[in-house]
């Protein structure tokens, strides 16, 4: 065993006492700090079964052992980083190597796949190698090293680096690993440790200042003093810098995260850096505002799937149509695990549980090949390499920022499934599969025969190696009303929805506990843009409805119009899009942004408006409607003018959607809603296939989010729905989800 802890994740044993009864001493060997109420088990053993191995077993087979090999240039950036001409890299392409480890390292610790641990020790000694003498593990050359010349994110880089190879060490206990990132931290602290230059002096602070989550990390593998001190300086001084987030003044003084200076999706992993200073040192001032950032966050920027951010950053506005990235989501799951162990909530489980079944599926191919940029609440599924292709470089033509990051939101299931609250085992991952790990020196395995979600019985078979007592406990939704739970058939009391049920006894191998979860419909009725609208859940699962219609499918444009996830964009003057429609009106929506220009908008060739785009509150949806035209077919051209409003910075034009609105599709009554579930075999299968009966009487196809518009089919989440509750937000109801009164499960 490792004698330091990283992240609180590698400590020697701890000794709980359980005063129940009796008082044995149990040694968990766990991710347990002082600081936190839950902690994972490592060398916990997973067998997951169902979509979710489905989904894993591809990843590792078409992902991670093929994507290194055929895109060697996420290793030879570094190689031949000074070597002219230089690369055209992106401001982040430091990133791809650290982030592609550490998604690995958290795939494999629920796998143990002996070939993927041989491929991955293969690459981290050719990462090691490629490190500068001086420590820099970055692309960029001589003179640009961490000096952020060209906008760099050169410090983001070295974080995500860092994270890989820390956890790398911590399962294998690879000291070239740790002794790489010891050579990281110490260039960072010779840089910008008391020397007069700081991390948010080489710009894009919101990326570099990432920075501090790793060097608590690395502060706690080492004990190595001048990590924390940089750690500090940035979370205590660098932070208030009128160019960086502000974070913790903003969240202590009670304000909303996306009303901070620097609201991005990668502020999340500096973020994060509060709760590890807070294990760190105690100080109840990071954790105060680390947790406030978080709930703040559930409150007004996870949306109804489980994914964060629009447009890559908080807007205070769960319903906004902005592109929902991979990359957000993944961080924060990373950030909700951090919450998870600090406040042994369940109810954070149920956030993570949200997220992984539907945001996560969402945005990966079940073919392991390829994920998405954005995965919209509404729209259509498009491979990132196509969605954001300026990313593309040669010898990296597959890596983007999402790509490589992709896999790491179903490898952080290991961080959550199974944890322990240092006398027993908490159980948050539902869903077939055999878990063991190791109670005071004795395996304790919990097999789990289950359809869930698709079904809401989960029949828990505990078998430790001898007989042994510990306090089990069992996550009870807050989605599920009416639960139900029994000990070898014999029922237990009082189970409450949004908090864990404490099953304290003498478990001996072949004890059943039987968990019956409410799965019946609950309905989250929309506001804003979303008003009017409701999403339907099943469980943990969000419903939509799936139509081959698309409108943009007659749309032509210039090519200097480029894509931007869930946009089309250009600022070239004169740039013209394209579209034809049939139809009395046609809608134009995008986004208003400080450097949008303004475009000429033509029908029939007849001048009918000219447009502006421009906002001073960045990706505030946008829509233009031309109405009362003659029935039939219409073309339209936008054309970028030269004029512009004097306050923009720059000419971007662009198009979310250009044409007839999409189709309102069934209307639902939630006061007589049913549905029977249908089979779900063969190729792009559903986690969950309903057939329900529409308010008119028609039969229609609702299918899990998760799985849905694989074959580039249009899907929507928000439904129309009458006669559903509308719940508030409260941190007991965080969905908003509510049932029809009097209506039975």
């Amino acid at each position: 065993m490792n004698d330091h802890a990283i992240g609180g994740r590698m400590v020697a044993l701890y000794l709980a006492t359980v005063a129940v009864g009796f008082s044995p001493l149990y040694a968990v060997e766990s991710t347990l700090s002082k600081a936190d109420t839950l902690g994972r088990i490592p060398d916990t053993r997973y067998d997951l079964h169902g979509v979710a191995q489905e989904y894993i077993g591809a990843i590792t087979a078409n992902w991670l052992l093929k994507m290194p090999d055929s895109n060697p240039a996420i290793l030879e950036m570094f190689a031949n980083r000074d070597k002219q001409p230089h690369r055209d890299l992106l401001p982040w392409s430091g990133e791809f190597a650290g982030k592609y480890l550490t998604g690995a390292v958290q795939i494999h610790r629920l796998t143990h796949d002996p070939a993927l641990k041989k491929y991955l020790a293969q690459f981290v000694t050719k990462l090691v190698q490629v490190q500068a003498d001086d420590g820099y593990l970055g692309p960029f050359p001589q003179d640009n090293r961490l000096e952020g010349k060209g906008g760099t994110w050169d410090a983001w880089g070295h974080y995500h680096i860092m994270l890989g190879l820390l956890l790398w060490h911590e399962d294998t206990g690879d000291k070239q690993a740790l002794q790489c990132a010891v050579k990281i931290g110490d260039l960072l602290c010779r840089k910008f440790l008391g020397t007069g230059k700081r991390i948010v002096d080489t710009g894009e602070a919101d990326k570099n200042h990432a920075a501090v989550d790793s060097l608590c990390l690395l502060y706690e593998a080492t004990k190595t003093p001048a990590y924390l001190e940089l750690a500090r300086q940035i979370a205590d001084q660098e932070f208030q810098d009128n160019r960086a987030g502000d974070y913790l003044r903003v969240a202590l003084a009670g304000k909303e995260y996306y009303q901070g200076p620097k609201p991005r999706w990668e502020s999340l992993h500096s973020i994060q850096g509060l709760a590890e200073l807070y294990r760190i040192t105690g100080d109840e001032k990071y954790r105060k505002a680390f947790e406030a950032i978080w709930w703040s966050i559930v409150k007004l920027d996870r949306h109804n799937n489980g994914g964060f951010s629009s447009g890559e950053q908080a807007q205070g506005n769960p319903y906004h149509p902005g592109a929902i990235e991979t990359c957000c989501t993944v961080a924060w799951i990373a950030m909700s695990v951090d919450m998870l162990r600090l406040s042994g909530n369940s109810i954070v489980a149920d956030e993570l549980e949200l997220s992984t079944l539907n945001q996560v599926l969402g945005y990966q191919h079940r073919s392991g090949t390829w994920c998405t940029y954005n995965t919209p609440m509404e729209g259509v599924r498009i491979p990132s390499t196509t969605d954001i292709a300026f990313q593309i470089r040669p010898g990296s033509e597959q890596i983007n920022c999402c790509s490589a990051n992709a896999p790491r939101g179903f490898g952080m299931i290991s961080d959550w499934a199974l944890m322990t609250d240092g006398r027993g085992l908490v159980v948050n991952w539902y869903g077939p599969s055999t878990i063991s790990a190791k109670l005071n020196g004795t395996t304790v395995a919990i097999e789990q025969q289950t359809e869930y979600p698709r079904d809401g019985r989960i029949v828990l078979t505990v078998s430790p190696e001898k007989a042994l007592r510990f306090g089990l406990k069992l996550r009870i939704p807050h989605w599920s009303a009416n639960s139900r739970v029994q000990v070898n058939g014999q029922a237990v009391a009082e189970v409450k929805a949004g908090a864990y049920l404490v099953l304290d006894r003498e478990w001996k191998s072949g004890d059943r506990v039987q968990v019956d979860l409410d799965m019946s419909f609950h309905y989250w009725v929309g506001e804003r843009e979303s008003a009017g609208k409701t999403s339907i859940y099943r469980g943990p699962l969000l419903l939509v409805y799936e139509e081959e219609q698309n409108s943009e499918s007659g749309s032509r444009y210039d090519p200097e119009w480029k894509s931007f996830g869930n946009i089309l964009a250009s600022k070239d003057i004169g740039a013209v899009f394209k579209t034809a429609f049939d139809g009395t009106s046609v809608t134009w929506k995008g986004f208003l942004f400080d450097d949008a220009g303004k475009a000429r908008v033509t029908i029939d060739g007849k001048e009918i408006a000219v447009v502006d785009q421009y906002g001073p509150k960045r990706g505030e949806p946008f829509a233009w409607t031309g109405r009362d035209l003659q029935l039939g077919k219409h073309s339209l051209e936008l054309t970028i003018l030269e004029e512009k409003n004097p306050d923009s910075k720059d000419h971007w034009v662009n198009v979310e959607s250009l044409g007839q609105p999409v189709s309102s599709g069934p209307v639902f009554d939630a006061a007589n809603l049913a549905g029977r579930i249908l089979p779900t075999e063969g190729a792009m299968s559903a986690m969950v296939m309903m057939e329900m009966i529409t308010a008119d009487g028609k039969k229609v196809r609702l299918r899990d989010y998760g799985t849905a518009g694989e074959g580039g089919i249009r899907h929507t989440s928000w439904l129309n729905v009458q006669n559903a509750p509308s719940t508030p937000f409260s941190p007991a109801h965080p969905l908003r989800s509510g049932r029809v009164e009097g209506k039975k499960p």
